[in-house]
C-alpha cells in the first residue's frame, strides 16, 4: 500500500513507478483526506510506504496531519518506507518522519530522497530549474528507480539515502518553524489579467480551499503552500504577491517522458 501526495507531479510520477512494479494500491492522501477515509487493511506481507515532497525540509503537514487519522490493520507490523522528492536537501526529514510513524507504532526501515525539478517560488532568489537542469534531475531520478525499487521490494532494514544537505538541524528545526507559522499564507495569491475563469485552480485544489468569485479564484485561508495553483493555471494568471513576476511554472507530463 503506497499513500503518496504530489503537487506537481513529481512524487506522483515516482508513486506510479513503484505501484507499478510493486503492484501496490495507490491512495491518494489528498484525496483520503477530504473523504475523511482513514481506515485501510494491509495484505499479508505487503509493504506500507509513503512518498512525497519536501516542503521547508520536512513532510508537509497535509501528509502528518493525515498520518494522525489513519487506522491501518496490520501496520505495526508491516515494512514502513518513505520516498520523497526534492529540488536540493532534505534536511531532518527522515527523523521527522520517524517520529510520526512511531506516534502510530509503526516503524520506519526504509527512506529515498530523489532529486526533482524545483516548484518553490514564493521568495525572492527562488525559481523552478532550467530545462536543462529539470531534465537533468528527473533523468538521474528515472536511472536510481530501479535500484529503489529492488531494495524496498527486498525489505531491506536500517537502509536510508537521503540528503539532509548542510545544517539540516537549523533548517528543520529553527528554520521550518519559522517559515511554516509566518511564510505559509494565500493572503497573497491572487489573479492578473490573463485570469479567464476556466476555475482549474479550484478543481485542482487538494484541500478545496479556491473558490470562483465573478469569474476569478478566491483563496478561503487553508492553504497548506503546494502551489498546484500556481503551477498548474494555462494562464498562468496566478501570482504571489509580487514574488512570482516572470517566475517560471512547472508540471511534471507523464504523456512525454522529456516533457517539462
Amino acid at each position: 500500500m503506497i499513500f503518496y501526495f504530489s503537487s506537481t507531479g513529481n512524487s506522483k510520477y515516482v508513486a506510479d513507478y513503484l505501484a507499478r512494479q510493486t503492484g501496490e494500491r495507490l491512495i491518494d492522501v489528498s484525496k483520503a483526506g477530504l473523504k475523511q477515509e482513514w481506515k485501510y487493511t494491509l495484505d499479508k506481507d505487503e509493504r506500507l510506504g509513503f512518498v512525497f515532497p519536501i516542503y521547508a525540509w520536512g513532510p508537509p503537514s497535509l501528509v502528518l496531519k493525515v498520518i494522525k487519522r489513519l487506522e491501518i490493520e496490520g501496520g505495526e507490523r508491516a515494512y514502513c518506507y518513505m520516498v520523497c522528492t526534492c529540488g536540493d536537501d532534505t534536511g531532518c526529514t527522515t527523523a521527522l518522519f520517524r517520529r510520526a510513524l512511531k506516534a502510530k507504532g509503526w516503524k520506519l526501515s526504509c527512506g529515498f530522497s530523489l532529486a526533482m525539478p524545483n516548484t518553490y517560488v514564493c521568495l525572492p532568489g527562488f525559481d523552478v530549474d532550467s530545462a536543462e537542469m529539470a531534465q537533468a534531475k528527473v533523468d538521474a531520478t528515472r536511472k536510481r528507480l530501479p535500484e529503489v525499487c529492488r531494495i524496498l521490494q527486498a525489505k531491506t532494514e536500517n537502509h536510508f539515502e537521503v540528503n539532509p544537505g548542510k545544517m539540516p538541524r537549523l533548517k528543520s528545526y529553527v528554520l521550518r518553524p519559522l517559515f511554516n507559522r509566518f511564510l505559509v499564507s494565500d493572503r497573497p495569491f491572487h489573479s492578473n489579467e490573463a485570469c479567464n475563469g476556466c476555475s482549474l485552480c479550484q478543481k485542482l485544489c487538494p484541500v478545496e480551499n479556491i473558490r470562483m468569485s465573478e469569474g476569478h479564484p478566491q483563496w478561503q485561508g487553508r492553504c497548506i503552500g503546494c502551489l498546484r495553483c500556481y503551477h498548474r493555471c494555462p494562464q498562468h494568471a496566478i501570482e504571489y504577491g509580487n514574488q512570482t513576476r516572470k517566475k517560471g511554472q512547472y508540471f511534471y507530463r507523464r504523456t512525454s517522458e522529456r516533457s517539462i
